[in-house]
């Protein structure tokens, strides 16, 4: 990687730049969510759009929960296992699939936590320390005369398979979800290529397709999309989508409004049709409370409808006398923000950047300090475990030593009349 231009540790850019695909996955969820939120009920992609919003968030989950087993799967066979027998867990070739079950042995009730790992011709089986700091070999079963059955049918054994052979007790295996049960006996079946595995096999494929086709739409199919020729170089703000306006709402308010205020300015009966009409008949002892009552009520309602008309129609209309009474209303994309960036070179620029914008390049910020400060914990721990090791070995020269020295002293004294 650094030969190709990369900085040092090339490593390091290269596992940031494949994990960057996955971030985004992050992102599409909540913009689709701000997209359906501008949406229209009524219009024709709106339940595209929460399908969409769906199929993101089982991807999402897919892709982490994913990430979490490879890493689990890199840890296990990079660091050393305790009490392992045999050659060395790299020599049984690529693991084929590995989960956290629960197990049972035998005619045992008790059930126990696991880590299994599938291999071409075994099967490795391991537990966690008391400390989960590492892994403690518990087994091997080879794949060769081995059987599968499924006990899933049986109430009260959901995702449940059995194990056994010539030369394996029985084994009840108990997975944590449908698709990790379902995996096993895929993979299972086809390693041992016995009967009761092409049972399993043939269920699993139907449960697959069922499961897969309920993600599909019934519509006619498609023709396939082009993608569009973009110019300019890619940003955050690609990825977040324009929300549509409303202009029925807005045209529907400025019409109205605007008829209003204008009947009213020519003649005051065209505002008293818009009021609540009350009566005419009073009794004289209540005359100037009923006409104190109307002007403010007139007042009030007068107040309401410009109100209204300033933030339907975003109008001037008496912007100097009314300034402090318009609400003001913010938008993330017409808000600009002056952003000063200092390069690696020493060049400072100013750059206009949206609110939008630069709320998404902070939050990419926070994210790779979070990462750097987890990267700077683990070289911290390395670094005590280093020093620890070396204070042992330094220990352990200098006690040699000192009894090398009480020897020599002991011999010369041995000798001397």
């Amino acid at each position: 990687m650094e030969n190709q231009g990369a900085s040092s540790p090339g490593i390091l850019i290269l596992t940031t730049s494949l994990s960057k695909p996955f971030m985004r996955l992050e992102k599409y969820v909540t913009l689709l969510q701000e997209l359906e939120r501008h949406m229209e009920d009524t219009h024709p992609d709106h339940q595209d759009i929460l399908k969409a919003i769906i199929a993101f968030k089982v991807l999402m989950g897919q892709c982490q929960d994913l990430r979490k087993r490879k890493q689990l799967e890199l840890q296990i066979l990079s660091e050393p296992i305790q009490a392992w027998e045999g050659e060395d867990i790299k020599t049984l070739g690529n693991v084929i699939f590995m989960s956290q079950v629960m197990v049972q042995h035998g005619n045992c009730e008790e059930k126990e936590e696991r880590y299994l790992l599938l291999f071409s011709n075994v099967m490795i089986m391991l537990s966690a320390s008391p400390r989960m700091s590492g892994f403690i070999y518990q087994g091997k079963i080879t794949i060769a005369g081995l059987v599968v059955t499924r006990l899933d049918e049986i109430e009260g054994n959901d995702c449940t398979f059995e194990i056994t052979g010539n030369v394996v007790e029985r084994i009840v295996i108990h997975c944590n979800s449908n698709h990790d049960f379902q995996e096993w006996l895929e993979q299972l079946g086809r390693l041992t290529r016995g009967p009761a595995s092409s049972g399993s096999l043939s269920k699993t494929s139907s449960s697959s397709c069922s499961a897969h086709s309920s993600f599909s739409s019934t519509g006619q199919p498609r023709g396939p999309l082009e993608p569009p020729q973009i110019i300019k170089p890619w940003s955050l703000s690609c990825l977040r989508p324009a929300p549509p306006l409303r202009p029925s709402a807005a045209l529907g308010y400025k019409e109205r409004m605007s008829y209003i205020l204008k009947e009213s300015s020519k003649s005051p009966k065209t505002m008293k049709k818009f009021l609540h009409k009350r009566k005419t008949e009073r009794k004289p002892s209540e005359e100037e409370y009923v006409i104190r009552k109307s002007t403010a009520a007139l007042e009030e309602d007068a107040q309401i409808l410009k109100v209204i008309e300033a933030y339907c129609t975003s109008a001037n209309f008496q912007q100097g006398a009314r300034k402090d009474s318009v609400p003001q209303v913010l938008l993330p994309e017409e808000e600009k923000l002056i952003i000063e960036e200092t390069r690696s070179n020493g060049q400072t620029i100013m750059e206009e950047k949206s609110l939008v914008d630069t709320v998404y390049a902070l939050k990419d910020e926070v994210k790779e300090l979070k990462q750097e400060n987890k990267r700077m914990k683990q070289c911290l721990e390395e670094e005590l475990k280093s020093r620890r090791d070396l204070e042992k070995l330094v220990r352990r020269l200098l006690k040699q030593t000192d009894e090398c020295i009480r020897a020599e002293s002991s011999n010369k004294t041995s000798i001397l009349p």
